[in-house]
C-alpha cells in the first residue's frame, strides 16, 4: 500500500477534550468526511476531531492523545481505503503497528522520534482505537456489491478486529442517495450526548409547538362549537318528516340528531280491525290467547328496533362506535318508559311502547295483512334473526333481511319488544281449557308483554302472534323496544 510521507507535529492543536474522532483518508473519502464533521457538528459543538492538516502529510501525535480521550470513533471508509501489498503484510511491520497501538504515549512520542520508515496514519488510529477498551468504534463503509465488500477485506493482523464493529452504516455512490440520510444511525449509535443547549433548543421547540397546539385546539373547539349550535338549529326543524314539533330549548345537537333519526324512521300504520291471536292449531296452549277482535286506531312506528346511539345520545351518554346501529337491550320495562318520557320532553310528541294488539297489527302487515306466520314472511331465514341463523348474537338495525309490508323490519326476531298490556281480560288457551274465568288472567301490574321473539328464539317464539310475559324490571340483552307515535 503506498504509504503517506511522515512528519512529527506536537505543538500546533490545542490540549482539549473531543468525544468524537473522525479517522478517514482524503484521497478515497476526503469530501464526505468533511461533510460528515459539518452535520454532526451542530449538535457536538467544538467536540469533534477532524484534522484537516494531518491529511497534508503532517502527523500530530496529540491526535493519539485524542482517541486514547474520545468516545466514539468514526471510521470513514473508501472502497481502496484498506488495500495493502504484500509488504504491509511483513511481521515487522505488524508488531510496529501493534506496538504504536498498544503503547502509552510517552512510548508513542518516542517511537515517532526514532522510526524512519514511513507510516500509514489511518492504520495507526485504527490499531489504537482497536486497543482501547470501551471505545464505541463505528464504520462507516460504502454499500456492499459483488467487487466490494467491507466484511469480506483481507487486513493485516494489527487492524483486521476492526471487521467485527460492522453495524450496517452504510452509503452509496447512487448521486440520488444522500450522504446525509446515514446521520440518524449514526447519531443513534454515538455514546457522546449531544449539547444542552441544543436539548434546551429542542425543549422551546417543543413547548412553543404545545403552545401553538393548544391555541389551535382552542380555536378549533370554538369552531366546532359554533359549528355545531348551527347544525344544531338545521337539525331542529318544526317540521321532520311531517311531524310537527316542539322543541325544548335545552335539546342539545347529540338528542336533536337522535331525534331526527328516529321520526325519519317512522313509518305510518293506518288503524283497522283484526282478530288478534293464534287460531288453535298454531299455539302453544300455555302462552297464546285465543283469536279475539281488536279495533286498533292509526299510528307510526320504528321501521327498527331503538339503536345503542339513539337510546344514548338522548340521554348523554357515551358508547361504543361500532355498537351504534344495534338494537339496545338490556333496558327494562319501566326504563323504556323514561325513553318515551324524556323524548316527549324533548319535542312535545307524545311517544310511546306499542300495545301487543298494536304490534301485532302491525306485525302482520295492517289493514291489508301479509298472512305470513312470521312478519313479512313464511321462512324464518328471511324474516328474523334467530337461533337458527344468528351465530347467538344480534344483529344491526338495517335492511339485510326482508321487511313486511309496512316496512317494518325485524318484527320477527333480533331482541324481542316490550309491550304494553292492551286490557285485562285475555285469557290464555290453558286458562280456558281449565274454564277460569275472566278474572283469573294473568295480568298483574309487575308483568309486562314482550312480543316478536329474538336471537336465541326457536322458530314457534317468532310468529306474529306468540307472547310471553315478563317481570317489568328484568333487563335481558335479548330484550329492547320499538316505539310508536299515535295520531
Amino acid at each position: 500500500m503506498k504509504q503517506n510521507r511522515y512528519y512529527y507535529r506536537h505543538e500546533n492543536l490545542k490540549p482539549m477534550q473531543y468525544d468524537i474522532f473522525i479517522s478517514y483518508r482524503r484521497k478515497d473519502v476526503g469530501e464526505k468526511a468533511e461533510h460528515l464533521k459539518d452535520l454532526l457538528e451542530p449538535r457536538y459543538k467544538g467536540r469533534i476531531s477532524f484534522d484537516l492538516e494531518n491529511l497534508s502529510g503532517v502527523f500530530d501525535v496529540n491526535l493519539i492523545k485524542r482517541i486514547d480521550n474520545c468516545k466514539d470513533f468514526l471510521l470513514v471508509l473508501g472502497k481502496t481505503s484498506l488495500v495493502y501489498n504484500e509488504d504491509d503484510y511483513r511481521p515487522e511491520i505488524v508488531d510496529l503497528y501493534n506496538y504504536l497501538g498498544s503503547c502509552t504515549q510517552k512510548e508513542f512520542e518516542q517511537k515517532i522520534l526514532e522510526n524512519n520508515s514511513h507510516l500509514d496514519f489511518v492504520r495507526i488510529e485504527i490499531s489504537r482505537a482497536l486497543h482501547r477498551k470501551g471505545l464505541n468504534i463505528i464504520p462507516i463503509v460504502p454499500e456492499s456489491t459483488d467487487q466490494y465488500a467491507f466484511g469480506n477485506l483481507k487486513l493485516p493482523p494489527d487492524i483486521v478486529g476492526v471487521k467485527r464493529y460492522f453495524c450496517n452504516v452504510t452509503f452509496s455512490d447512487n448521486p440520488d442517495t444522500l450522504f446525509k440520510d446515514i446521520i440518524p444511525k449514526i447519531t443513534k449509535q454515538l455514546k457522546s450526548k449531544p449539547d444542552s443547549y441544543l436539548l434546551k433548543t429542542i425543549f422551546f421547540c417543543l413547548a412553543f409547538i404545545v403552545i401553538l397546539a393548544c391555541v389551535i385546539w382552542g380555536y378549533s373547539k370554538y369552531r366546532q362549537k359554533l359549528q355545531m349550535e348551527i347544525t344544531r338549529s338545521e337539525l331542529m326543524a318544526n317540521d321532520i318528516n311531517n311531524f310537527v314539533l316542539e322543541w325544548n330549548p335545552e335539546t342539545s345537537l347529540h338528542q336533536a340528531e337522535a331525534i331526527n333519526d328516529i321520526l325519519n324512521m317512522m313509518e305510518p300504520v293506518e288503524g283497522g280491525t283484526f282478530m288478534m291471536g293464534a287460531d288453535k292449531n298454531d299455539t302453544d296452549e300455555c302462552f297464546e290467547t285465543p283469536p279475539v277482535k281488536q279495533d286498533v286506531k292509526s299510528f307510526f312506528m320504528g321501521r327498527y328496533e331503538v339503536t345503542t346511539s339513539q337510546w344514548c345520545k338522548i340521554y348523554g351518554v357515551p358508547f361504543m362506535e361500532e355498537m351504534a346501529n344495534y338494537p339496545i337491550s338490556n333496558v327494562s320495562f319501566d326504563e323504556c318508559i323514561d325513553f318515551c318520557e324524556r323524548l316527549h320532553n324533548l319535542t312535545g310528541l307524545y311517544f310511546d311502547l306499542p300495545t301487543e294488539a298494536e304490534w301485532e297489527f302491525a306485525a302482520r302487515g295492517g289493514i291489508e295483512p301479509d298472512n305470513t306466520i312470521y312478519s313479512g314472511r313464511n321462512d324464518p331465514d328471511e324474516a328474523a334473526w334467530y337461533i337458527g341463523n344468528s351465530h347467538n348474537k344480534v344483529h344491526e338495525c338495517n335492511a339485510e333481511l326482508y321487511c313486511n309490508s309496512l316496512n317494518l323490519f325485524d318484527m320477527s326476531g333480533n331482541v324481542s319488544e316490550w309491550c304494553l298490556w292492551t286490557d285485562s281480560t285475555h285469557r290464555l288457551y290453558c286458562d280456558m281449557i281449565e274454564n277460569k274465568v275472566s278474572e283469573d288472567v294473568i295480568y298483574n301490574k309487575g308483568v309486562n308483554i314482550i312480543r316478536g321473539g329474538n336471537y336465541l328464539s326457536e322458530p314457534y317464539q317468532l310468529t306474529v302472534f306468540h307472547r310471553e310475559a315478563s317481570d317489568r324490571l328484568q333487563k335481558s340483552p335479548n330484550i329492547g323496544l320499538r316505539l310508536i307515535i299515535r295520531k
